[in-house]
């Protein structure tokens, strides 16, 4: 009897917590809502520890600018939350300095270039400093990527930092910006459906010379193939899915451009991704009573920006089974094993001998201890959950 009385207190107390976290949750959704439609909540009855915990909730999100904006608005004095607020408005107006420097630099040199993501959706929000961003991504041609960089470093007194996929240039004031030459990585299956690489033939003329704007139907796409990649590796965060309501709300689409977003998403197989987050960012944003692909919604807000351990191995673990999530761990595919060992790169027939160099590096570094860990944490998953989750998987991603 003794147990049993402590076996349902202890269901009572996680029940308890279940329901707080969907509370603070909802109150967050709610709070960005009002922020983008410009009206208010119906209520504000926020103690000052749940105050707390919606801004650390907005903080895992990249959203904490706009639940700091309504926290304030709302007489919450919490020092955590001024200081936020401040930081991101110095943010974004050192964003809007580099951004603008870095157009100056480039159209100056004779570099064409168009600015992706962030650094062009912030101008659709309501105010520029409620999009969060650590980034500005910048596109150039790959014959210019080397100049480019070097015209960015000297102009801007950048410090550089190469990667296999993009260079990311640091500023003083801690934004970066990240330049690339491809929208998504060429080996990538979504690349190889059907490629992007005639994107500069589709640009748009810019305010300057050299400037080029992403048409409409490949901004979108390339929205939802950014947002779906995060979100197969653990998570895509509520800011992206409030960019997708920002372009259908924020921005006056036709049906001219609807038609032609809708056959660029079907060509690149990912407009049952698209219909399924829109759905989300429709009941989220617009408080529209839509239905939602099952265990979406808590998949978003568990996984936060940029995901979280829990989510991957989620994933994962739905997507491959217990088995199939082990062998992955174990034996990386080539395109990645690549970007680990650059010498790797166009000699495929000698990837068997580095994924045993792998091993080798992993365990004098003591990583084996911390996939083992991983394998445990996966078996630890339900399989009740693993099928809910590879279903909703196998049905976006295919």
């Amino acid at each position: 009897m003794h147990n049993r009385v402590i076996n349902y207190t202890v269901k009572e107390i996680f029940i308890s917590a279940k329901t707080e976290q969907m509370r603070i949750s909802q109150k967050l959704i709610e709070i960005l809502r009002t922020e983008l439609n410009g009206n208010d909540c119906t209520d504000d009855d926020l103690s000052a520890d749940e105050a707390r915990e919606v801004y650390s909730l907005a903080m895992k999100h990249n959203v904490q600018s706009m639940a700091a904006d309504w926290l304030l608005k709302h007489g919450v004095s919490d020092e955590t939350v001024f200081e936020g607020m401040a930081t991101s408005l110095t943010i974004s107006q050192w964003t809007d300095q580099l951004i603008s420097k870095a157009a100056s630099a480039l159209n100056d040199a004779g570099i064409e270039f168009m600015f992706l993501k962030g650094a062009v959706i912030r101008n659709d929000y309501p105010e520029p400093w409620m999009r969060m961003s650590g980034d500005i991504d910048i596109l150039v041609h790959e014959q210019d990527k080397v100049r480019a960089r070097e015209v960015l470093c000297r102009d801007l007194a950048l410090e550089s930092s190469q990667s296999a996929v993009e260079d990311t240039l640091v500023s003083k004031g801690g934004v970066m910006i990240d330049l690339a030459s491809m929208l998504i990585d060429k080996d990538h299956k979504w690349e190889e459906q059907s490629s992007l690489s005639d994107i500069w033939n589709h640009a748009l003329p810019g305010k300057l010379q050299y400037e080029r704007v992403l048409c409409d139907d490949m901004r979108y796409t390339h929205a939802v193939m950014h947002m779906a990649r995060h979100f197969d590796n653990g998570g895509c965060g509520i800011n992206h899915v409030m960019d997708l309501w920002v372009l259908n709300h924020r921005i006056s689409v036709t049906d001219e451009m609807r038609a032609a977003r809708n056959a660029l998403l079907n060509k690149k197989g990912i407009k049952k991704i698209e219909e399924a987050f829109v759905a989300v960012s429709e009941k989220w944003f617009s408080g529209a009573d839509v239905p939602t692909m099952d265990g979406l919604e808590d998949m978003i807000i568990n996984g936060s920006a940029h995901g979280n351990p829990e989510n991957t191995l989620l994933t994962k673990r739905g997507k491959y089974g217990k088995l199939g999530y082990k062998l992955s761990r174990l034996f990386v595919p080539y395109n990645y094993l690549k970007q680990l060992f650059p010498s790797l790169d166009g000699h495929r027939w000698m990837t068997p001998f580095y994924e045993v160099y792998r091993w080798i590096y992993h365990m004098k570094n003591g990583r084996t201890s911390v996939i083992l860990d991983e394998f445990k944490k996966a078996d630890a998953i339900s399989d009740a959950l693993a099928e809910k989750t590879r279903k909703n998987m196998k049905e976006l991603f295919g």
